[in-house]
């Protein structure tokens, strides 16, 4: 009998988040080390139909782009 482990029982949005207070904690080697523990959270992380995880990490590092992008072409 095959049991899931106790992390894939948390709702995916939970663990993004929490990859994202990775992240932003700067452990981003910690999101790559738990993409290696299973199939589920490898494609999570890495294959992912949109790239919000991704995002999310980059603005919790980084500046958003978009507001200095709408100065630089005139829409305030």
């Amino acid at each position: 009998m095959s049991v899931e482990p106790y992390l894939l029982t948390i709702p995916m949005e939970i663990i993004e988040y929490i990859l994202t207070l990775l992240a932003a904690d700067g452990e981003p080697l910690a999101i790559a080390a738990l993409a290696t523990t299973c199939r589920l959270l490898y494609k999570m992380v890495y294959e992912s139909s949109d790239s919000h995880l991704w995002r999310e990490i980059f603005l919790t590092t980084f500046d958003d782009p978009r507001p200095a992008r709408r100065i630089a072409y005139g829409r305030v």
